[in-house]
């Protein structure tokens, strides 16, 4: 696959998960019994993560340092 065929399946792969992240906060919200607020925000979304993780197992590497790294750091 071409750098360019990884890009995009990388954004599309961002994409999906931001929209299920979204509609799962907004379900959370409603289920969630009594509050828990974060003491910082994290620096890293959890689509971000959700993403990077489908994109490593769905890339076929076998560790961040050959292949997939650039892409996703």
């Amino acid at each position: 696959m071409t750098e360019l065929n990884y890009e995009n399946k990388l954004i599309e792969i961002f994409i999906s998960c931001d929209d299920f992240d979204k509609m799962y906060e907004k379900w959370l919200q409603n289920h969630q019994i009594g509050s828990h607020s974060l003491t910082r925000k994290p620096q890293i979304s959890d689509s971000e993560i959700i993403t990077i993780l489908i994109f490593y197992h769905w890339s076929g590497f076998k560790n961040f340092h050959r292949g997939g790294g650039p892409l996703l750091l």
